[in-house]
């Protein structure tokens, strides 16, 4: 019984896994950072594609490309985590600017959109 559930357990993470872009098999062997920035990118490209600049879906694409590949995991690889995990901050903060702003009622208690060019 406890091996059904820890089969099944192991099949629910290899799945979220996959769908944010991580190799199971080369898990254990990336470094963290590595993996927090590829789960970054693939969700950034996947949902947030629209905030993006063509530069910076440039960066997260060549981003997951190379870090799919194990000979490429070196500093420069690191460095390049660093700016997609600076990225999805900033794209984070736009997301939110914008939530607030369209969630901010006026005295009427009406809703107001307010789009964001910046």
């Amino acid at each position: 019984m406890i091996n059904i559930c820890m089969r099944n357990d192991e099949q629910v993470a290899n799945d979220w896994l996959k769908q944010n872009g991580i190799a199971i098999k080369h898990m254990d062997k990336m470094d963290l950072c590595l993996q927090q920035a590829q789960i970054v990118a693939t969700n950034l490209l996947k949902h947030h594609a629209e905030w993006l600049n063509s530069d910076e879906r440039n960066l997260l694409s060549t981003y997951t490309k190379t870090v799919q590949i194990r000979a490429r995991h070196n500093k420069a690889c690191r460095a390049m985590a660093y700016k997609v995990l600076n990225l999805g901050k900033r794209t984070n903060r736009k997301l939110f600017r914008q939530h607030t702003q369209i969630s901010h009622c006026d005295n009427k208690g009406q809703k107001h959109e307010v789009e964001y060019n910046g």
